[in-house]
Order: C-alpha cells, then structure tokens, then sequence
C-alpha cells in the first residue's frame, strides 16, 4: 500500500469571487480593481473565482480583457489562476485568454478546481527522513 503525504506551502494570494453575468465594461472595470489590488499587494498571486459566472462576450472581448491587463502590467506581479466552469465554451475561451495573457508576460493559468490552483501557487515540500532539518 502507498500512501502519498505532501505538505503544501502557500504564500497568502488575493481571491476575487465574482457571480452573475459578465460582461466587457464590467470585466474592465474589474482588471482596473484587480490591479491595484495587486499592485498593494505585491507578494501576492491572485484567484478570480469565475465558476458562478456567465459570459456572454466575443472572442474579441476576450482580447480587450487581456489587453487590459497588459494595460497594467507592472501592478501584477505573481501567479494569476483563473477558476471557470466545466463547460466545451468557457474552457476555449479561457485558454485563449490564457494564451494572450501569457503573450503578454503574464504566468496565468485555468483551472476547473480550486485545489488545483492552491497547488500550483505551493511549493511542494515531501515528508521523509531526510527532509528534516537539522535541530
């Protein structure tokens, strides 16, 4: 039998929950907040919480969102994940908003799960003999 025990280390980050239709002016409005949310917060990465959401938008929207956050670029200094529903159409939006985000210098990443992005924000210690620091 295999146990896997790991210990997840996760600096503090901003979570930003939004519920209810979004849409472009709306989601501007929002980057503008984010960004000097993160530019307080400096050591910060950053969860938008967009499962209970619904978007209408273009893919052109899209672009005008992540052109936004280029718009503020020296405010966001850490990792961004974005949380979406498990939908075909809000999992192909958000990889091309994650595309231009990353074009742009961003490290973002999509997740379905909110553990997932915990974990991709953690330094991953594992638990074992040799791991112990000396006393």
């Amino acid at each position: 039998m295999s146990i896997g025990i790991k210990v997840n280390q996760t600096r503090d980050f901003i979570r930003k929950d939004a519920r209810g239709a979004i849409d472009l002016e709306r989601s501007l409005e929002e980057v503008r907040q984010l960004a000097a949310a993160s530019h307080y917060f400096q050591d910060h990465n950053m969860v938008l919480d967009l499962r209970d959401t619904v978007v209408d938008g273009t893919r052109a929207d899209g672009l005008r969102v992540a052109a936004a956050f280029a718009h503020y670029f020296r405010s966001f200094h850490n990792k961004i994940a974005m949380l979406i529903p498990d939908t075909a159409e809000r999992i192909e939006k958000a990889n091309l908003m994650q595309r231009c985000m990353e074009a742009e210098g961003f490290e973002m990443k999509v997740f379905l799960k909110f553990e997932h992005a915990i974990e991709w924000f953690s330094e991953v210690v594992p638990l074992g003999r040799n791991n112990r620091s000396p006393r």
